[in-house]
């Protein structure tokens, strides 16, 4: 049996699978250039990967107030080629973090998987109690509950939504 070890197969079409369960709209733009005329997403070329068309229209709704310069200002930084830094420009992105850019990976998975958790115990939690229910005298939801249903449990402190509501100097 002939295994598939390509890009595509390995880490392209798992992370497509992650995020559509994660509620992120996705699209397998693998092909994309192949279809008659062109990209579906309005890129140019296959190395243009952010799209500037829906990044503009997020941050206009995002910040209404924000002049049209600043919002320009904003996608010209996020988009700006890093891939000519020196060593040291590159590194004053981790400047704040006291992590070394080798260990910059770890809480960004860390953080992603938390985000996957928090979402599959949110399916469980909608499940369980649907479950519970129609259940009279039904005992309380714990811990072996999301066990049996393969989640794993977390804590109101630990979900991904209370990270996100914490001020930033408390993460």
């Amino acid at each position: 049996m002939k295994k598939d070890f390509s890009e595509d197969a390995l880490i392209e079409q798992p992370a497509i699978e992650l995020y559509g369960e994660l509620g992120w709209k996705t699209a397998n733009c693998f092909h994309e250039f192949e279809q008659a005329g062109g990209s579906p997403l309005g890129r140019e070329t296959a190395s243009e990967v952010v799209l500037v068309r829906r990044l503009r229209a997020a941050l206009e709704k995002l910040n209404p107030t924000l002049p049209a310069e600043a919002i320009t200002q904003a996608i010209e930084e996020i988009t700006r080629d890093r891939s000519r830094m020196s060593l040291a420009a590159a590194d004053q992105l981790w400047a704040n973090s006291n992590l070394k850019p080798s260990e910059f990976s770890t809480p960004v998975l860390g953080l992603i998987f938390l985000r996957y958790a928090d979402h599959r115990f949110t399916q469980a939690q909608a499940a369980l109690a649907r479950e519970g229910q129609g259940a009279q005298g039904r005992r309380r939801i714990s811990e072996i509950d999301y066990q049996a249903e393969g989640v794993l449990y977390l804590p109101d402190n630990a979900r991904f939504s209370n990270l996100r509501s914490c001020p930033e100097d408390e993460t």
